[in-house]
């Protein structure tokens, strides 16, 4: 005879709850701005590159896959757009490359010296007044 283990259900039932409980409740995210610009470089648009808002308070930062005509729009998370209300510094980042990826121009290379992570100064003031911006890189 068979012997059937009790609750096997409840089981099931408490893994999804401790499950659900730690996929990113809405009620822990930051005040949060929409948040969208473009990026130029001696007055053209700057692509293939992500833009990243790091808040000066500390915390998540956002990020933003820019497009061939320079624009992007900023993501906390997967399911929240926006950026961290305050002060954010904003840093440059290369996507993950592939064997397709064209090297960096010496003019892209010098961007990412200036303002890749931990080398950039630029900061701009996220609040809900200013949602588009425009970072012109020199």
């Amino acid at each position: 005879m068979r012997r059937q283990r009790p609750f096997p259900g409840l089981l099931l039932c408490v893994a999804y709850v401790v499950f659900l409980s730690g996929c990113g409740g809405g009620d822990d995210l930051p005040t949060l701005h929409q948040l969208n610009g473009t990026v130029t470089h001696n007055g053209k648009p700057v692509s293939g590159i992500i833009i990243v808002f790091t808040p000066l308070s500390g915390g998540r930062p956002s990020y933003g896959n820019v497009d061939e005509q320079g624009t992007f729009s900023m993501a906390f998370t997967n399911d929240a757009a926006g950026v961290t209300a305050g002060q954010n510094i904003v840093t440059l980042m290369q996507p993950n490359p592939n064997p397709d990826t064209p090297p960096l121009t010496p003019e892209m290379r010098a961007l990412f010296d200036k303002y890749g992570e931990g080398k950039s100064s630029l900061k701009v003031n996220v609040d809900s007044d200013k949602n588009d911006f425009e970072l012109v890189l020199d």
